[in-house]
């Protein structure tokens, strides 16, 4: 997980599309959708962590305007979902 940072969230919602997984979650009043690779079979309300690198998030405004986006070399790598 290298500089990946942890946070820890209940899974809103699972979505399984071919071999990866949309994973909505909610860390407080934070709420974040992962693209985590393999299959993972999350039900609501489950405690996971999202090792996130910082480098790699997309942020939105309340009003859903972007606000920061990573650069092009950090497009290449994927996020990765774990359960510790």
């Amino acid at each position: 997980r290298g500089s990946a940072t942890a946070i820890p969230v209940s899974v809103l919602l699972a979505e399984i599309n071919g071999s990866e997984t949309y994973t909505h979650a909610q860390n407080g009043d934070l709420t974040l959708i992962a693209l985590l690779e393999g299959v993972h079979s999350y039900s609501l309300g489950d405690n996971i962590c999202f090792y996130v690198d910082p480098e790699r998030l997309f942020v939105f405004d309340m009003a859903g305007k972007p606000v920061a986006m990573p650069g092009p070399a950090a497009t290449q790598r994927r996020a990765t979902g774990g359960t510790d």
